[in-house]
């Protein structure tokens, strides 16, 4: 049993819930790995769209963009990233914009997190390791 919960909590972290996510999946830890990728793939255009839209000072669209970043990144179980882009969002609507591009930093840290649970989840299952 404890053997069991040690490995569940490998599995968590602050960056990404693999157990969470694979159960949205109904199991497909392969599916999950796929969407993690497509989603990691996909950030250095969402980003540097949302500094660009940060530098021009437009709250609404910096709202919009961090709004759907937060929402695949909660759907990907990567919890990190959801609650930074959380946190872009709620600024923007407050039009607290002065702290926003540290926000931006923090989001791409976070993202190389989850980057980084992603290739050791990948390694872990080419080492035949239990998903």
């Amino acid at each position: 049993m404890i053997h069991q919960m040690n490995r569940a909590s490998e599995r968590n972290s602050d960056a990404l819930n693999r157990e969470e996510l694979v159960g949205r999946l109904l199991g497909n830890a392969e599916l999950a790995q796929r969407m993690l990728c497509q989603f990691l793939d996909a950030i250095p255009e969402e980003i540097d769209l949302l500094e660009s839209v940060i530098r021009i000072g437009d709250p609404k669209e910096i709202a919009t963009l961090a709004h759907r970043h937060k929402g695949t990144a909660r759907t990907l179980a990567a919890r990190r990233v959801a609650d930074v882009a959380s946190e872009i969002e709620r600024q923007a609507w407050e039009g607290s914009t002065s702290n926003l591009l540290s926000l931006v930093d923090e989001l791409r840290t976070s993202h190389s997190h989850l980057q980084n649970e992603l290739e050791a989840w990948a390694g872990e299952a080419s080492d035949g390791a239990p998903e």
